[in-house]
């Protein structure tokens, strides 16, 4: 047989299989003829017979997501809570919203609102309050430190990508564009 699963056909084709059909060709004749399935061939021709459609409907994709209508409620509590992980939202949407679904129906509905995974973490410390001077302070006296006395240490960065402080989560997640920025007690860094 020479037809090929699973292949889009145009109206052309199909006009020309209910043709063959109406001049009295058999199912087979006209699979092996126009190089479609025996199947195709039989579901054009029910369909006309049934509700006389001669053109192919269109593809819908993906069924709607359970979630069309808590979309909104799911981004204010990513807005309460960034941190989140796709399983403590499920789990929320179960017990507060009533309803069920797979991680990844709140991944696709969190890209679909925009909300994406940002990877950043701040000290907890900067919001005491002589911190805060510490690093005002700091700021102002920059302009007068010398440049040639400066000293920067290459490849620290990297090793500081990796260091996370215990128990705090680095990632959440904001709309795009913007910047979650959660902050992580002083700790004992462990790579």
């Amino acid at each position: 047989m020479g037809w090929r699963r699973g292949q889009a056909y145009g109206p052309e084709l199909r006009g020309r299989v209910l043709a063959a059909c109406d001049g009295g060709a058999s199912v087979r004749e006209v699979a092996e003829r126009l190089m479609v399935s025996p199947f195709y061939v039989v579901k054009v021709r029910q369909r006309r017979d049934r509700t006389g459609e001669t053109q192919a409907r269109r593809g819908t994709g993906r069924p709607p997501s359970k979630l069309g209508a808590h979309l909104e409620p799911l981004r204010e509590r990513v807005a309460a809570q960034p941190d989140a992980t796709l399983g403590e939202l499920q789990g929320w949407l179960l017990t507060e919203r009533g309803v069920s679904v797979s991680p990844v129906t709140v991944w696709r509905a969190l890209a679909g609102l925009g909300l994406t995974l940002k990877k950043s973490v701040r000290a907890a410390e900067q919001d005491r309050p002589d911190v805060a001077a510490a690093r005002a302070a700091w700021r102002e006296m920059q302009p007068s430190l010398d440049p040639e006395r400066l000293v920067f240490v290459d490849g620290s960065r990297r090793r500081l990508e990796r260091a996370s402080t215990n128990m705090a989560r680095r990632m959440g997640r904001r709309p795009r564009g913007a910047r979650v920025v959660p902050a992580a007690p002083h700790g004992h860094w462990k790579t």
